[in-house]
This record gives structure tokens, sequence and C-alpha cells, in this order.
């Protein structure tokens, strides 16, 4: 199944799909990819979902790259932020195995991606960014797609 197929297929998002990367905005620049032409599309999660879902922690954006999705939070990175980055996790889980089964199916090796915005502001040694860290959630500067 493709990208855009698997989207297509999914409840609540099927019409969200935009071309390149330009349902992640201003943060486009955050996401680069080794070979351009294999960037599938983007959607705005977030905003989709809002109506559906209008007081949940929301994950903010989906990327395809290859045919394969990778889920994609631009969020600042502050000890507080832990916890909503977590809600937010829970609640996308909860999406890929219900109305979000087709991406689930194509999701990346690693595809869970917390990007930061203006620094990170978390203590390394705190037990918070340590369970982050050992989830494979860590705050990136950039996403880079191979």
């Amino acid at each position: 199944m493709t990208f855009k197929e698997a989207v297509a297929s999914c409840n609540g998002i099927n019409e969200a799909c935009e071309r390149g990367l330009r349902a992640l905005g201003k943060y486009s620049c955050k996401v680069s990819a080794q070979d351009t032409s294999q960037i599938n599309g983007s959607v705005d999660l977030d905003k989709a979902m809002k109506s559906k879902y209008p007081s949940a922690n929301r994950w903010d954006y989906i990327v395809g790259y290859n045919n394969t999705a990778y889920f994609v939070e631009v969020h600042p990175a502050f000890t507080k932020d832990i916890e909503v980055i977590e809600e937010k996790l829970r609640w996308l889980k909860n999406e890929l195995s219900d109305d979000l089964k087709p991406l689930d199916e194509i999701k990346a090796r690693k595809p869970y991606y917390w990007i930061y915005t203006n620094g990170v502001h978390l203590l390394k040694q705190s037990p918070q960014y340590k369970a982050m860290v050992s989830r494979g959630l860590a705050p990136v500067k950039e996403l880079h797609l191979e």
C-alpha cells in the first residue's frame, strides 16, 4: 500500500494529504530528505482530527517518505512538556490501532519524532528525560529522512 492510499483509507484524514511537506506549514524546514522525490506527502493530523477530538492532545503531523509513515510532533522541549508529549503519543497509538490502522501498517521502523522548538530545556539527568530517551523519543532539532 502506498502512503497516499493508506491516508485515503483512514477515517478523519482521508482528504487531508498535502503535496510534499506543505501540511507542516512553517515547520516544513524541520524535515529534510536525502531524496526529495521520495516524499509522498504530509498530513496535518492535529488539524484534521480537531473536530472529532476537540479536547484531546493530538499528535501534529504525518509525513510519507518512500511509502513509509513518520509521525512528527513539533513542540517545545521543557520538562513540563514531557507529560503532554506522552499524552499525545498515547492518543496517536490509540488512533493507529483504530482509525489510522492503514498507516500503522506502513509506519517506519523508528516512526515517532519529537522536534523541539527554541532549544532543549530538559535536565538530561531527570527521570522524565531518561524515560523519553528509553522510548526512543528524545527531542531532536530536525528530522532527516533517508
